[in-house]
């Protein structure tokens, strides 16, 4: 029997993605069972990875070289207790950045990713920020604990 393969060409920023996916026969439209089992562990997976590069093609569309990268983590003395603490400290301090970049007359795009740590579950936050401000001057506004601010790198 003769296979039948379909190409998946995705391009975000500089970066370009080819899939090859085997081509099967199709269901006629609407004939799609409902679900009612949870997803197997290999699609968990499988979904995390899509996930992951859906999240890297939004990057590379939205930010290149110049553009900050900004690890923020909080002190001993003001760690919160659950997500929603962090979510109400990084919109104040998502107004306080985008006061500074109007000032400076910049629009600040951003991306956020919450993260819970590996070892002690300490929760911080990533951020990809337009570039334009001085790195001192990010760091300083998040008056929490350390925000680590480096140049992006991105891959081509």
């Amino acid at each position: 029997m003769l296979t039948r393969y379909r190409e998946k060409k995705i391009i975000s920023g500089q970066r370009e993605e080819i899939f090859l996916y085997p081509e099967f026969s199709k269901q006629k439209k609407g004939e799609r069972k409902k679900k009612w089992r949870k997803s197997s562990a290999t699609q968990q997976r499988l979904n995390e990875r899509n996930a992951t590069r859906a999240l890297g093609r939004l990057i590379n569309c939205n930010f290149g070289s110049g553009d900050l990268f900004v690890t923020c983590e909080y002190q001993d003395w003001c760690r919160p207790d659950n997500i929603e603490q962090v979510k109400a400290d990084m919109r104040n301090y998502i107004r306080r950045l985008q006061y500074h970049y109007r000032k400076q007359g910049i629009v600040m795009k951003y991306i956020m990713v919450f993260e819970e740590g590996e070892f002690r579950g300490n929760l911080h936050v990533h951020l990809f920020l337009t570039g334009g401000i001085s790195r001192d001057k990010i760091e300083d506004l998040w008056g929490r604990g350390c925000a680590n601010c480096s140049l992006s790198i991105m891959k081509g």
